[in-house]
């Protein structure tokens, strides 16, 4: 039973012996009066006992209604402490309550944000994620193309190493040819013979054309080839001069014709010349390329 209901059952009572009171606190006042008023018209001399017995019981029935209020302050101190007790439970219940709904919102805030925060963690999880998987690819560009930088870096070296060999060849070869020049110098003084055959008289003519004039394009094949020099199936009859620049071609399988390099004319002969190769682009010259001043 709640305290609300015995509080409601104890005022019941209350009220149910208040009422008995007063209703026998009526009663014996309409006896006595009753009483009083037939025995002053029947007896008159008994007057004094009949308002002695009524004295009497007016003061019983006082008695009875102290007693009764007495019980009623007593119920109503006893409803007073319910009530404290009461209300004290009420809001200790109350109490209890607000702190379970605060406990309760409190709770679903904290399940709240550890949701938003879980949401958070999953996206920056997948973020993460992406970008840890676009580094992983980058790292494999990077190392694909520091693989490659190596390759290249280990070829660029070698082709250093390459080219330092050549450079200090070409550096013995240059004092090799100097040494050949000094000693083709000295036969040229002396009358000596330039690659197959001696110079005959007008081998360093320069060809008569008027300046200004527009020369023919000049085409031959190599006779034949010394080291850097060569030697070719035209000279100053075919408007040979020294110094000309010619361009050493060779026809390939394909057709197509590749370059080879350059010849600088030295000495000029009537039917053929001699010269220095230059810008060699690979491959050895050969005996039958071809040597223009055009590119055919």
């Amino acid at each position: 039973m709640s305290p609300l209901t015995k509080v409601l059952a104890l005022l019941v009572s209350v009220l149910a012996i208040f009422l008995c009171g007063v209703v026998v606190v009526y009663v014996t006042n309409t006896e006595n009066f009753k009483q009083k008023y037939e025995d002053q018209r029947s007896l008159t001399t008994a007057a004094q006992e009949g308002e002695k017995l009524a004295q009497n019981r007016a003061q019983g029935a006082k008695l009875r209604y102290e007693e009764v209020i007495n019980r009623q302050n007593e119920i109503i101190k006893n409803i007073g402490q319910l009530n404290d007790d009461w209300a004290r439970q009420l809001q200790t219940e109350n109490r209890e309550k607000l702190d379970a709904l605060r406990e309760k919102q409190t709770a679903m805030d904290l399940s709240d944000s550890l949701s938003k925060m879980l949401e958070q963690m999953r996206a920056t999880n997948e973020f993460i994620q992406e970008k840890l998987e676009l580094a992983q690819r980058s790292q494999l560009r990077a190392e694909a193309k520091v693989a490659t930088l190596e390759q290249q870096q280990n070829q660029l070296l070698a082709e250093a190493e390459e080219l330092k060999t050549i450079n200090r060849q070409n550096l013995e070869y240059i004092q090799q040819l100097e040494n050949e020049n000094k000693q083709l110098r000295q036969q040229l003084q002396q009358g000596g013979g330039l690659i197959s055959k001696p110079l005959r008289p007008g081998s360093d003519r320069v060809s008569d054309l008027p300046v200004g004039q527009t020369r023919q394009p000049l085409r031959g094949e190599i006779l034949e080839v010394k080291e850097d020099l060569a030697s070719i199936s035209i000279g100053a009859s075919s408007g040979v001069a020294k110094g000309q620049e010619f361009n050493v071609l060779r026809l390939m399988s394909d057709g197509q014709i590749k370059y080879m390099g350059k010849l600088t004319i030295n000495y000029v002969e009537p039917e053929e010349a001699v010269g220095r190769l230059s810008g060699l682009t690979g491959g050895v010259i050969l005996k039958g390329d071809r040597v223009s001043t055009d590119f055919r």
